[in-house]
């Protein structure tokens, strides 16, 4: 098998398994939230992008003034869902970069790098 194509595939499945994590922790999220939600626990827990599941938007997560394009996270299962998603943003910008500008020289340099 070809360096390349090894890169790829291997790069694959480590998208394929953050993928499910994805999965995995999004579900997660839900079923918390529904849970609370159950419990009467009140408004419903906010949502990384300051929303709630209502759609209303909670006090002060626009208002902060923050330069960034997205809110902070408000929970650890909100840090993870963002994290893990930029790692699948990454993962697919490493495959595109690796099928569309690697030389025969890079791959060479790798070969004798595994070896």
């Amino acid at each position: 098998m070809a360096v390349r194509q090894q890169i790829v595939m291997e790069t694959m499945a480590t998208r394929e398994r953050a993928e499910a994590l994805l999965r995995s922790l999004l579900d997660y999220k839900q079923r918390s939230e529904k849970s609370l939600l159950r419990r009467g626990r009140g408004e419903p827990p906010s949502r990384s992008d300051g929303s709630t599941q209502n759609g209303s938007t909670q006090r002060g997560s626009s208002e902060r003034g923050s330069t960034q394009d997205a809110p902070m996270p408000r929970t650890a299962l909100d840090s993870a869902i963002s994290s893990t998603q930029r790692m699948i943003e990454a993962l697919n910008r490493v495959i595109a970069q690796t099928n569309r500008d690697m030389t025969d020289e890079d791959l060479e340099m790798l070969e004798e790098i595994g070896s």
